[in-house]
């Protein structure tokens, strides 16, 4: 490196060289995937399920059965002469407790063999969908409030049926569904928190607790109108006071769409899309204020453009990211510009991209798990899933709380809890290549397996969490 003989080390990712003489990422080298914002070694589920004694191979994949929903699902072999032993709900409640909770693979699929490709490596295309359905007990709901909840299960979980004894995650439901699932309970008139769907997992135990809470007075909450002037959040207001919210600081996706998608139809779709989300019509001025607008303040017209490129063009992926780079400088927080969307058409008969660039004030990682969806959901006509808790009510109330003098009250805890802590933050004008501190350590084998698989399982974090919280406290 640059001739000194300096250590280097390998990232794990596959780039190539452009005409520009530009790195582009392709891919990984390794079998680490992000999935629901979180980096996952899939190699790492692999060694924790190969240590059950009745498995013979265990490998784990992402599937993206429907657009946008990413899951992890495993696909196991049983050891010789122990076929009948393999349990999918025993390896998913083993997975739990070694694992956290988004290392968790929501299905697991019990094969004779594994497929193999004829150089002998695992052939992912070859393993089949796991059948979600398969695991519903099928068992009819009794008052209205299961029905209700059955309906509302199968319709975020995207199954025909769903029983009432069928638990959420054993359906193949994650973190991010249950928000979904909370969302739509609560549309229909059910007090349901996230936490609920973790402790009571099937629609007869979340419909008894329910039951038992009805007397139960809900807190009075002041109702926000949804639009007008807004507080920053206090993940925007760091943003800003660490001088990254300019207008190009963005997360992108890029989407693959049928050669016969409607132009007008999609920007119908666009249009509702902004128009159902509060934060797309986020307006942040330079000054720190802000303000939610009211739906049809963001027309669709000035976020969709449409390009063309010739059939048969070699650089497609070049005017993809010319497209997207185009997109990204139209951006502009402090004029409401917060998404833009660029349709990049490759003629009759050949699939095109949709490009979709938004601010990182509105959307991370995350965040286009429900946009997407959303979005497909507009295009083909139905109505998304209702918004529980509006934006503006949501910051409104985070304020509040930051100021309650129970939570105040708290600052003498946490400062002594992070005392010393300032001394491993990074001076910006100095420690530029990141070299404000270093720990080295060599553990053993027998502590690194626990610290990799049966610590971050017991606290429900990842091993980053982990290892970051003993150097903190070190």
């Amino acid at each position: 490196y640059g001739g000194s003989g300096e250590r280097m080390y390998r990232t794990g990712d596959l780039v190539r060289y452009n005409p520009a003489g530009e790195l582009e990422y392709l891919a990984r080298a390794d079998d680490q995937v992000k999935i629901r914002g979180f980096r996952v070694e899939l190699g790492e589920i692999e060694t924790v399920l190969s240590t059950r004694p009745e498995l013979a191979q265990a490998a784990v994949v992402v599937r993206e059965d429907r657009p946008g929903d990413r899951r992890l699902v495993g696909y196991v072999v049983a050891a010789e002469g122990r076929d009948g032993e393999v349990d999918p709900d025993a390896l998913r409640a083993f997975a739990r407790q070694a694992l956290p909770d988004y290392m968790v693979p929501s299905a697991f699929v019990v094969l004779d063999a594994l497929p193999l490709t004829v150089n002998g490596k695992l052939d992912r295309k070859a393993l089949p969908a796991p059948d979600y359905a398969a695991a519903s007990t099928g068992r009819a709901a009794r008052t209205p409030a299961e029905e209700l909840l059955c309906t509302l299960f199968a319709e975020v979980l995207g199954l025909s049926a769903v029983g009432i004894d069928d638990g959420f995650f054993d359906l193949g439901g994650d973190s991010i569904l249950s928000i979904q699932l909370v969302s739509r309970a609560r549309a229909a008139g059910l007090a349901l928190a996230v936490r609920d769907v973790f402790e009571y997992q099937s629609t007869a135990e979340l419909a008894a607790a329910l039951a038992e809470r009805d007397g139960d007075a809900a807190p009075e909450v002041e109702e926000v109108p949804p639009h007008g002037p807004v507080p920053l959040t206090p993940v925007m207001a760091r943003v800003a006071e660490l001088g990254l919210g300019g207008d190009d600081f963005n997360q992108s996706v890029a989407v693959s769409v049928p050669p016969a998608v409607d132009g007008d139809r999609l920007a119908g779709a666009l249009q509702r899309l902004l128009d159902h989300h509060d934060a797309l019509r986020l307006l942040v001025r330079p000054d720190g204020s802000a303000e939610v607008r009211p739906p049809g303040a963001v027309p669709a017209s000035d976020v969709l453009r449409v390009v063309t490129g010739a059939p048969g063009a070699d650089d497609f992926d070049g005017l993809v990211t010319d497209a997207a780079r185009a997109a990204r400088d139209r951006l502009a927080p402090a004029e409401g510009r917060m998404l833009q969307a660029v349709l990049v058409e490759r003629g009759p008969g050949v699939d095109g991209v949709l490009v979709l660039v938004a601010h990182h004030l509105v959307v991370d990682s995350v965040t286009w798990s429900i946009v997407v969806p959303d979005l497909a959901t507009a295009y083909r006509g139905d109505a998304p899933a209702p918004v529980g808790t509006s934006w503006r009510q949501w910051a409104t109330s985070l304020e509040r709380l930051a100021t309650d003098p129970r939570v105040e009250a708290e600052t003498a805890h946490w400062e002594h809890t992070l005392a010393g802590a300032g001394t491993l933050r990074l001076d910006r004008a100095r420690d530029v290549q990141g070299e404000a501190g270093r720990v080295g350590l060599d553990l053993p084998s027998d502590t690194t397996a626990a610290l990799l698989t049966e610590v971050p399982g017991s606290v429900n974090a990842g091993v980053n969490d982990v290892l970051l919280t003993a150097f903190a406290f070190a």
